[in-house]
């Protein structure tokens, strides 16, 4: 991939390439970082990466777009009844007052 010189083009460019988000591919990157003797244990017990395991990885994307999808939708809905709620609370205390302002005007 050419790079576009910008450091977050290329965070997020090349995994976009491969399929995968950036997100899972960090996740990754700071695994190894904490452990890097993990990443050569796991280098000599299976190998170089292989297509089966992006396979893996783009699948993995997928299935956590699919639930972000479900949860972002349920907060929308959650916020949204929230919302009505608190408008309906809003609207009774509004009719509470009224009228004793206008009774209060009345009698005035």
């Amino acid at each position: 991939m050419r790079s576009c010189g910008s450091p977050l083009a290329t965070r997020i460019g090349h995994p976009r390439q491969l399929g995968i988000t950036h997100t899972w591919l960090q996740k990754l990157v700071r695994e190894f970082e904490a452990d890097s003797d993990e990443g050569w244990r796991l280098l000599a017990a299976e190998g170089d990466p292989k297509f089966a395991d992006l396979n893996d990885a783009r699948e993995c994307t997928r299935e956590n777009e699919a639930l972000w999808e479900v949860v972002s939708a349920a907060m929308n809905n959650y916020t949204h009844a929230v919302s009505s709620k608190k408008r309906r609370a809003q609207s009774k205390v509004v009719e509470m007052i009224l009228p004793e302002q206008q009774a209060a005007t009345d009698v005035a």
